[in-house]
C-alpha cells in the first residue's frame, strides 16, 4: 500500500512538474466556474500571483460563456469542449492580451461535470503582425493615407447606401498633380516623396469638418492611388457646387509655395469630379468617370477642375468601344502598314521611309492614330502592336533589298512601353536575324519625353551598338536641349511639324529652326523636318542646309504598292512629286 501511495505521489508530482514547465498559460476553473489551479506561465501572462487567483471567479480573467455554451459536435452540443476560439484575458492592470483559447471537460466517474481545463496561447505578435499587413495592403506606406483599395471599398459601401436613402448624395473627386515629373527628374525622387506628403496633408485640411453624428455616417476622406494621382470623397454634397468649391479650395492651398530641404516649389492639380446622382453600381465605374472627367481638366490647360457630364459620358463609352474594337483588331490582324518617304532636301532623293500605323474598322473605316494609340499605350496593347510593325516594316525592307532598292532606311517609332521592357533589345535583335535586314537600315524613333526617361540610355546604348540608327521625333514640344541630348547615342534630330508650318509667318519660329540645324550639325547630328507642306517651306529649310525632309509636299503616307512607285519614278530619274493617293492622315 505504501508503494501506490508513493507512485500516486510521484505521478501527481510528474503530472505537475509537467504542467508547470508549460509554455502557454493553464487554468484548472471548478464547476462553479473559479479558479482550482493555474500554473506559473498563467502568472507570468496575466502578472498575478499564485494565491490571487486561486478561488477567484474565472470571469475575472476570461469569458466563462465560452466553456458554458461549449462545442457542437455531429448535431450534439460538447460543453466545455472549446478548439482554438480567439478571444481575450485579462491581465492584473486590466489589460486585454488576444489569445487562443482551447479548453476541455473534467468528468467525473458518474458523468457529472468537474471542472474545466483551459489553455491560452499569446498571439499579440499574430495579431500585430495581421494589423501591420492590413495596414500595407489598405493604406499608402508614404503619406499614411487610405489607398486606392481601401478607398473603392469605401466607395462601394457609400454606393450600397443610396439604394436605401435615396436623398443622399456624395461627390468624388479625381485630383493629379501638374508637371510633378519635373520636381522627380530635377531634384530627386527624395523631394519628390516629400512633396507627395506635403500635398496630402493639404489635401487632408480641405476636407470639411464633420460632427460626432454625422462621422459615424460617412465622412470626407481622402486617399492616395499612387504617383501623383489622388483622390477625395465628399459626403453629403447638397449639389455640384458644393463639389466645386472644395475643389477651388485645394487649387488654392496648392498653389501656395511648398518649402521643402531649401527649395521653394510650386504645383497646381488638375481635378475630375463625379456626382453620385448620375446613378452609378459600382465605385470602378464612378471612379473612371471621375477620372476622365480629370484627363478632361489636364487637357483644357491644367490647374482647373472639370465635371463629369453627358457629353463626356457618351466619349467615355466611345473609348471603351474603341478599347473593345481595338482589342478584337489585333487578334483579326485588321491594321497595316502605311510608309511615308524622307527625302534629301538637296536632290529629293528618296532615302528612307517612316512606317506608320493605320487601323481600318470594318464598320468605321480608318480610326486615327491620334484616337487609338494612345488607348493601346494605356492597356498595354502597344506592345503587341510595336513588335507586329516592327517585324511587318522590316520584312518590307528585305523584300525592298531583294527587288534591287538599296539604302532605303526604315523609321519605326516606339512607345515609352516598350523601351521600359527589358527584353526590347532582344526582340529588335531577333527580328534584324530573322529578316536579314543590315541593321544600319534600321532607325529607332523615340520621342523626346522617352530619351529623358531613366533607362532610355541603356537602351538606346545597346541598340546602337547592334549598328541600329536612333532619332528623337517631335523636337522643340518637349522639355530636353540638344545639350541634354548630347549623353545620348543620337544620329538624327526630328523638327516638329509646329514650328514648320510657322515658315514665313513667324521670325521667331524660324530662328528656332536655325539654331536647332546649326546647333545638331555641330554635334554630328542629321536633321529631319517633318510636316513640309509648301515649296516655301521646302525653299527655307533648303537654304538652312536642313539634311532632309518629310511630308505631304512630296507624298503623305502611302501603301507599299504606291511607295514603290514611289521607288520607280526615281528610279527612271522622274523628280519625285507629291502624289494624289489614297492617305489616312
Amino acid at each position: 500500500m505504501t508503494s501506490n501511495l508513493q507512485k500516486t505521489t510521484v505521478s501527481k508530482d510528474f503530472f505537475n512538474n509537467i504542467i508547470q514547465s508549460m509554455f502557454d498559460p493553464l487554468i484548472v476553473v471548478s464547476a462553479d466556474y473559479t479558479i482550482s489551479m493555474v500554473n506559473s506561465a498563467t502568472c507570468y501572462f496575466l502578472q498575478y500571483r499564485e494565491e490571487e487567483l486561486i478561488g477567484t471567479p474565472a470571469q475575472n480573467i476570461f469569458d466563462t460563456e465560452l466553456i458554458t455554451k461549449g462545442t457542437e459536435v455531429d448535431g450534439y452540443v460538447l460543453r466545455g469542449l472549446i478548439d482554438n476560439l480567439e478571444t481575450v484575458y485579462t491581465t492584473k492592470k486590466g489589460l486585454e492580451i488576444p489569445v487562443i483559447f482551447s479548453s476541455s471537460v473534467m468528468s467525473g466517474a458518474d458523468g457529472s461535470i468537474l471542472g474545466y481545463v483551459c489553455i491560452a496561447r499569446d498571439i499579440t505578435e499574430l495579431k500585430e503582425a495581421q494589423q501591420e499587413l492590413h495596414h500595407m495592403a489598405y493604406y499608402d506606406q508614404l503619406t499614411k493615407l487610405p489607398n486606392r483599395s481601401n478607398f473603392l471599398t469605401y466607395l462601394e459601401r457609400m454606393i450600397k447606401r443610396i439604394k436605401w436613402n435615396r436623398d443622399y448624395m456624395f461627390a468624388v473627386l479625381f485630383i493629379d498633380l501638374d508637371r510633378f515629373k519635373v520636381v522627380n527628374d530635377s531634384l530627386g525622387h527624395i523631394i519628390g516623396d516629400k512633396l507627395l506628403t506635403e500635398v496630402a496633408s493639404r489635401l487632408e485640411a480641405c476636407t470639411r469638418p464633420t460632427d460626432r453624428i454625422s462621422r459615424a455616417a460617412g465622412n470626407d476622406r481622402v486617399a492616395r492611388f499612387g504617383g501623383d494621382e489622388f483622390a477625395l470623397f465628399l459626403h453629403d454634397v447638397k449639389d455640384i457646387s458644393s463639389a466645386s468649391r472644395v475643389a477651388d479650395r485645394i487649387q488654392m492651398e496648392l498653389q501656395k509655395p511648398f518649402h521643402i530641404d531649401g527649395h521653394e516649389l510650386y504645383t497646381s492639380a488638375s481635378i475630375g469630379i463625379a456626382l453620385s446622382a448620375t446613378g452609378y453600381e459600382n465605385a470602378e465605374d464612378l471612379l473612371r468617370d471621375a477620372d476622365a472627367a480629370m484627363y478632361r481638366a489636364k487637357s483644357l490647360g491644367k490647374a482647373r477642375s472639370e465635371i463629369f457630364d453627358d457629353d463626356m459620358h457618351v466619349r467615355v463609352k466611345k473609348i471603351l468601344q474603341l478599347e473593345s474594337d481595338l482589342r478584337t483588331a489585333v487578334e483579326k490582324e485588321e491594321f497595316m502598314v502605311y510608309y511615308q518617304p524622307v527625302v534629301s532636301a538637296s536632290d529629293g532623293r528618296i532615302t528612307g521611309a517612316e512606317a506608320l500605323l493605320r487601323w481600318k474598322h470594318p464598320q468605321q473605316g480608318f480610326i486615327s492614330p491620334m484616337d487609338f494609340v494612345p488607348i493601346a499605350e494605356e492597356t498595354g496593347l502597344i506592345s503587341k502592336l510595336g513588335e507586329w510593325i516592327l517585324r511587318m516594316a522590316c520584312e518590307q525592307n528585305r523584300a525592298w533589298l531583294d527587288a534591287g532598292y538599296q539604302n532605303i532606311v526604315m523609321k519605326v517609332n516606339f512607345s515609352s512601353r516598350q523601351f521600359k521592357d527589358e527584353k526590347l533589345t532582344d526582340l529588335v535583335r531577333n527580328i534584324i536575324q530573322e529578316t536579314g535586314i543590315p541593321a544600319r537600315l534600321l532607325d529607332v524613333e523615340i520621342t523626346e519625353t522617352i530619351a529623358m526617361e531613366k533607362n532610355s540610355i541603356r537602351i538606346l546604348n545597346q541598340l546602337t551598338a547592334m549598328g541600329l540608327r536612333t532619332s528623337v521625333d517631335d523636337f522643340g514640344t518637349g522639355y530636353s536641349s540638344l545639350g541634354s541630348l548630347t549623353k545620348f547615342p543620337i544620329n538624327t534630330i526630328k523638327i516638329d511639324r509646329a514650328f514648320i508650318k510657322e515658315v514665313g509667318i513667324d521670325v521667331n519660329a524660324e530662328a528656332i529652326i536655325r539654331a536647332i540645324i546649326a546647333m545638331a550639325h555641330s554635334l554630328k547630328m542629321d536633321i529631319v523636318a517633318e510636316g513640309v507642306e509648301t515649296e516655301d517651306q521646302l525653299t527655307f529649310l533648303q537654304s538652312e542646309k536642313c539634311d532632309k525632309i518629310q511630308g505631304y509636299l512630296f507624298s503623305p503616307p502611302v501603301r507599299e504598292e504606291d511607295f514603290r512607285k514611289l521607288l520607280e519614278k526615281e528610279k527612271r530619274g522622274t523628280p519625285l512629286i507629291r502624289m494624289q493617293s489614297e492617305s489616312v492622315v
